[in-house]
């Protein structure tokens, strides 16, 4: 018994290194070979095929060995893609809550910009506030920026939470305009006329 068990693994391992549907180690074409690369070693499913023959003779009693397939697959990990050496690198948006800016608008430290809609800013504004809207034209934008530094940090607010306007202008003006450091009011126009309210409502309580 222990015979025919390695007489059967003998025949794999030759039919295998001998038949083209084998279990073969191949590279990815241009691999370099290093850890890290994305042409790392890949494994493909192949296909190995052994069968042994009954022996001839009453051997009713004999286990029968029949065709068996082996199939594996490995893939080698994910690589983190690099940008294109084309592609702006992308900056984080910092924020910052009313308070914080209320503080800088006196003093002239800050541009306030009102990225909605220039309707939505007729219609009313945060007090200082410079409109310039998402989909300002390159004429409105050469505008801004000749009456504004690229060293000067911007604040960029939009209706509310749900508004993405003030996050897309700020990644506009860090990316495409070169301005140093863009930040996004949290909480846009609808947190600043919150909190007047609330402050209003608590002068009036004193």
């Amino acid at each position: 018994m222990f015979g025919l068990l390695v007489l059967c693994v003998l025949l794999g391992l030759a039919y295998n290194s001998a038949s083209p549907l084998g279990i073969h180690w191949r590279k990815a074409h241009g691999s370099s070979g290093k850890p890290g690369s994305a042409s790392a070693t890949v494994y493909a499913n192949e296909t190995m095929a052994v069968s042994l023959k009954r022996p001839a003779g009453p051997v009713a009693d004999q286990p029968i060995y029949q065709n068996d397939t082996i199939a594996q697959s490995f893939t080698p990990p994910l690589v983190a893609a690099k940008p294109a050496a084309d592609q702006p690198v992308r900056k984080p948006v910092l924020e910052m809550t009313w308070l914080e800016v209320k503080a800088l608008m006196p003093a002239g430290k800050v541009v306030l910009v009102d990225a909605r809609a220039p309707s939505y800013y007729q219609a009313g504004h945060i007090p200082g506030a410079i409109s310039l809207p998402f989909t300002a034209s390159p004429e409105e934008m050469a505008a801004f920026e000749s009456k504004h530094p690229r060293h000067i940090p911007i604040v960029v607010y939009c209706g509310g939470e749900g508004c993405s306007l003030s996050h897309r202008m700020a990644e506009t003006l860090m990316t495409q305009r070169g301005y140093a450091k863009v930040i996004v009011l949290s909480g846009g126009y609808a947190g600043w006329r919150l909190y007047e309210r609330q402050a209003v409502a608590s002068n009036k309580g004193q």
